[in-house]
């Protein structure tokens, strides 16, 4: 089956939750998009002028959404998310993810008391 958005509605499969999420019952926001609509037609209230604004997204990019955003439909085996465009928060490009694990902190020092805390541990001086 194909699936086929319209107007301005992006369909995206859900990425896989990580285990703790999982565990307490969460649902990941981040999701690959498969199919995008065209656009949608958009009317200055004021003057009643129409424009075109085609989409900014398109099939395979990752991205982040709102908790809120879609409605979940299984089509064929396959969890997928109807949602607008303007429920995407963002786009993750490869070469934009940051690692944040235990080293993501700047190795700062400083001394607070009779403690130095540097890169977000603190030692007894």
């Amino acid at each position: 089956m194909t699936i086929r958005a319209l107007q301005d509605h992006v369909i995206v499969e859900r990425e896989a939750a990580h285990d703790l999420f999982e565990i307490v019952g969460h649902k990941e926001h981040r999701g690959i998009v498969v199919a995008v609509g065209p656009g949608k037609f958009r009317a200055d209230p004021e003057t009643g002028r129409e424009w075109f604004c085609p989409m900014t997204l398109k099939a395979g990019d990752r991205i982040l959404f709102s908790h809120r955003a879609g409605m979940e439909q299984e089509i064929e085996g396959r969890k997928l998310l109807v949602m607008h465009e303007a429920d995407v928060l963002c786009v993750l490009e490869p070469d934009a993810t940051v690692d944040l694990g235990q080293d993501w902190r700047p190795e700062v020092s400083q001394q607070v008391g009779a403690y130095e805390v540097r890169g977000g541990k603190a030692a007894r001086v």
